[in-house]
């Protein structure tokens, strides 16, 4: 009876802290899940303590190149990440917090140490650190197939000077609510009204290695969006990722050539060397 009772008072404490946090992001409109460059920053620092001590498990629902995983310019990817360190953390997990103070000498702490005050369990990291939010006027379009430290890079980059705070979609949603729910109504969705905020000025998509972006469907609805509303569009990270599979064969047959020039053999005989291969996004 004990054991039910502690069972039923864990699941009434889980919804209220749910009601809560669905009421903070109700309250507080997606224009407003702003996330500033510093805090970003602070967020790629607990990813690396994370990192640094092998915490992170490459597991997920589709199979990750244990190199790419393994590649400190690259990392995990945001399912990953998402799943492993978001929402937990933002959970308010007591045994994830116990995890943090093992890596306390990286300078990072767990929910207690990284939440605002005013603060509730379950929002959004960006609502976790601006419990009242934080203006966007940098909206941020990317893959989640991305490996966290290419994106880190990429972003950081690219991020104009007169921008203020972003909207990263893993950071400014709360992973721990129902998303699925927010995006029936396109027009009301977190993405739609963050693009369409009164203080928006800019939209940069980030491209990556480990997919292109413009095959992600939810990308190019944002990119339209973009558009549609007059706003300034910039493409960050490597521009070879964003070609078409067409131009990429081209690209590599010339390389091929080359190589033929500089080492002999026939353009079939290296073509077939490389029939099988991952040559950028493609297999060609």
């Amino acid at each position: 009876l004990g054991l039910i009772h502690t069972m039923k008072k864990k699941k009434n404490t889980s919804s209220v802290l749910r009601l809560a946090a669905l009421r903070q992001h109700t309250e507080v409109p997606a224009w407003m899940w702003g996330i500033t460059k510093d805090q970003f920053r602070e967020f790629i620092k607990v990813v690396r303590a994370y990192y640094r001590v092998g915490a992170f498990r490459n597991i997920g629902m589709v199979p990750y190149d244990s190199k790419k995983f393994n590649d400190p310019k690259i990392g995990p990817n945001m399912y990953q990440i998402n799943d492993q360190l978001i929402k937990p953390l933002t959970n308010g997990s007591k045994t994830f917090n116990m995890l943090w103070g093992k890596v306390a000498s990286f300078g990072c702490g767990g929910y207690s140490k990284l939440a605002s005050k005013g603060s509730y369990p379950k929002t959004s990291w960006s609502l976790m650190k601006n419990p009242k939010g934080v203006p966007i006027d940098l909206f941020v379009s990317h893959a989640w197939a991305e490996g966290v430290f290419e994106f880190e890079m990429a972003l950081l980059e690219a991020w104009p000077e007169d921008c203020r705070a972003a909207y990263i979609c893993f950071l400014s949603n709360p992973q721990n609510l129902d998303i699925t729910e927010m995006l029936m109504d396109i027009d009301r969705s977190p993405f739609r009204v963050a693009l369409g905020g009164p203080s928006m000025k800019k939209v940069v998509m980030i491209a990556s290695g480990n997919i292109t972006i413009h095959s992600r469907a939810w990308c190019c609805f944002e990119a339209f969006l973009a558009l549609d509303l007059g706003l300034p569009v910039k493409i960050a990270g490597n521009a070879l990722y964003l070609s078409t599979q067409k131009k990429r064969i081209v690209e590599h047959r010339t390389q091929m050539k080359q190589q033929q020039d500089n080492r002999g053999g026939t353009f079939i005989e290296i073509m077939e060397e490389i029939a099988t291969q991952r040559i950028g996004y493609f297999t060609i």
